[in-house]
């Protein structure tokens, strides 16, 4: 496990699980939105079209397997969060509206990256990431270049 400062362990948490876990949520909820756009209430019935990370996490993948990888110091970490419910019966175009549903995941997570490139372009010029207090972003990007696929 190496020598891992407990103050180091919570700021790891904070620059990478947090945002992943924020992440995730608002990928489920992308899914759950467009089914509701397209005629599907099935998630919002269920409760996915919300942000709180408990009604989508699965104990394994949202929350044992990525803390474990920061707990361990992995390179990288993943995990997955449990799919929103789509019924096909609801949709007016099922093989179209499927293919949107779909896609509005990983939209969601580009838009996210889009989103989190101006913010470290913006800390970077207005002095966000001065000498002796950079943000470890060099941790966090393969998780969100992870996330776009």
């Amino acid at each position: 496990m190496g020598n891992l400062d407990p103050l180091h362990l919570i700021s790891l948490i904070f620059i990478g699980f947090v945002p992943f876990l924020f992440s995730l949520c608002f990928h489920e909820m992308a899914h759950a939105w467009m089914a509701k756009k397209k005629g599907d209430s099935t998630g919002e019935v269920m409760g996915r079209l919300s942000m709180n990370p408990f009604v989508h996490a699965d104990p394994v993948g949202t929350f044992i397997l990525p803390l474990s990888s920061i707990l361990f110091q992995a390179p990288l970490f993943f995990g997955w969060a449990k799919p929103v419910p789509v019924n096909e019966r609801n949709l007016s175009k099922p093989r179209e509206d499927m293919f949107w549903i779909a896609i509005a995941g990983p939209a969601s997570n580009l838009l996210l990256a889009i989103i989190a490139a101006f913010v470290c372009a913006g800390a970077s010029v207005f002095g966000g990431f001065q000498q002796g207090r950079r943000l470890k972003v060099l941790r966090v990007l393969p998780t969100a270049w992870c996330s776009l696929i």
